[in-house]
């Protein structure tokens, strides 16, 4: 009952003329869920950075590779909010996700400045 509301929503607002096509829906779902994934792994590696910053001798190369895996899962999941707003571009789920996703990368770029 919840995702078929969610779904109607969703289709309300796509960027086609009428309902999202089941090709378009199997996209979003698809995209949805990378993205999601994505700034979780960003998000777990921005925790274990800062965990590593803690210690009284703070391993760089080991942090310069968990900056590493941020990066690549920052950029895995702009990717994905690309593909999400090509097709929805006025879902307010990935607009609030987009924005969160900001407010993060922002805290990340921030982390990647202080360890040049």
């Amino acid at each position: 009952m919840i995702y078929s509301a969610r779904q109607a929503v969703e289709d309300a607002g796509s960027n086609s003329s009428s309902r999202m096509n089941a090709l378009a829906r199997i996209a979003f779902d698809k995209h949805l869920s990378d993205a999601r994934k994505h700034v979780v792994g960003a998000m777990k590696a921005q925790a274990a950075f800062w965990e590593a910053l803690q210690s009284p001798r703070p391993n760089i190369g080991a942090m310069h590779i968990i900056l590493k895996v941020m990066h690549s899962s920052m950029e895995a999941s702009e990717r994905a909010f690309k593909g999400l707003l090509a097709i929805n571009n006025s879902s307010l789920m990935v607009l609030r996700m987009v924005s969160y996703c900001v407010a993060f990368s922002v805290l990340y770029v921030y982390a990647s400045a202080c360890q040049s």
